[in-house]
């Protein structure tokens, strides 16, 4: 969800890295995008199962758009998913968008439980369940903002 407000607050760092592989671009495209990520993000509370689906088209989407500027060696400064203008695209984040694909498709096909029956069925402890689930939200953000300064060796510069 917060990157679907970072697209849509501030359109520039993703249209520019799509402008930079060759992939549609315009600013209102990039915040429609934003738009649509909160769209699945509120789905899946209401209705998990689709939001789910929704949730893994789209990861399925930036780990395609990943992978098309790694594989194609495209120089870009930042792949612009969190809104900021030095996140580069590395194989680690094209990896958390290919394992966040898998879980929602298998939300979908498995039928995730909706934010009421998860509580009802976890009683007390739904309240320990949300904070382990924002920690994890918050990790995953950290690793893809983060992940290329913290395994800078894994990542030469191209100069290197």
């Amino acid at each position: 969800m917060a990157s679907g407000v970072a697209k849509a607050r501030n359109p520039i760092p993703t249209a520019q890295a799509l402008l930079t592989a060759g992939w549609p671009h315009r600013p209102a495209f990039v915040r429609a995008l934003g738009g649509v990520e909160l769209a699945a993000a509120g789905t899946m509370l209401v209705e998990p199962r689709y939001g789910a689906a929704a949730v893994g088209a789209l990861y399925g989407g930036f780990f395609a758009f990943l992978a098309s500027v790694l594989l194609r060696d495209v120089d870009m400064a930042s792949c612009g998913c969190t809104g900021a203008t030095d996140t580069p695209p590395t194989w680690l984040h094209a990896s958390f968008n290919l394992a966040v694909t898998a879980c929602a498709a298998g939300g979908a096909l498995l039928g995730a439980r909706s934010t009421a029956g998860l509580v009802h069925v976890l009683g007390p402890s739904a309240v320990i369940f949300a904070v382990a689930v924002a920690i994890a939200a918050w990790l995953a953000y950290l690793i893809v903002q983060l992940g290329p300064r913290l395994f800078a060796p894994a990542y030469p510069s191209k100069e290197a």
